[in-house]
């Protein structure tokens, strides 16, 4: 089971904001966790930390000019991450009150 708390919503491109999701029986806390969504579609992204080159600022891929990340925590496999996303999913729609 999956608890969210803490939302706080930040809209930019597909992220509608972060929360704190909570496994349960695990007791397992991860913060940080953003939710977004595009074209129909939502998605839950676990805790990342920015990429930092030599000179201390963050890596941007050299054909987008997007920020690089490197994952915190991951979960290995499909069924599992898509187990993961439904429950966390439901968690942040009940904390938000959404159906």
């Amino acid at each position: 089971m999956i608890t969210a708390s803490d939302w706080r919503p930040v809209v930019k491109n597909s992220l509608q904001g972060f929360c704190v999701l909570e496994l349960s029986p695990s007791g397992l806390v991860l913060r940080d966790c953003a939710l977004h969504a595009r074209d129909g579609k939502r998605w839950v992204s676990l805790p990342a930390k920015a990429q930092i080159d030599a000179e201390g600022r963050q890596r941007k891929d050299t054909n987008t000019g997007k920020p690089l990340w490197l994952p915190v925590v991951e979960i290995r496999g499909k069924d599992q991450r898509e187990r993961f996303q439904r429950a966390a999913l439901l968690a942040i729609d009940a904390l938000r009150g959404r159906p």
